[in-house]
C-alpha cells in the first residue's frame, strides 16, 4: 500500500475516485475529488492506464 493521495489546494489526504480524463499524448489518467475542498484534481505521480499510438 502506498500513500493516499494528497489535495493540491487544501493538503487532504480524504479524497475519492471521479472517474478518467482522456489525454492524447498520456493516455487515461485517474481525476480524484477533495472530500474536504470538494475540487477535482489529475495526480501527476501515476502510471498511464493505456497507452496508444493514434495518429
Amino acid at each position: 500500500m502506498g500513500r493516499p493521495y494528497k489535495c493540491p489546494y487544501c493538503s487532504s489526504n480524504e479524497t475519492v475516485s471521479k472517474g478518467v480524463r482522456r489525454n492524447k499524448t498520456v493516455g487515461d489518467r485517474k481525476v480524484r475529488r477533495c472530500k474536504s475542498c470538494h475540487r477535482k484534481f489529475t495526480p501527476k505521480n501515476q502510471l498511464p492506464l493505456t497507452a496508444e499510438d493514434s495518429d
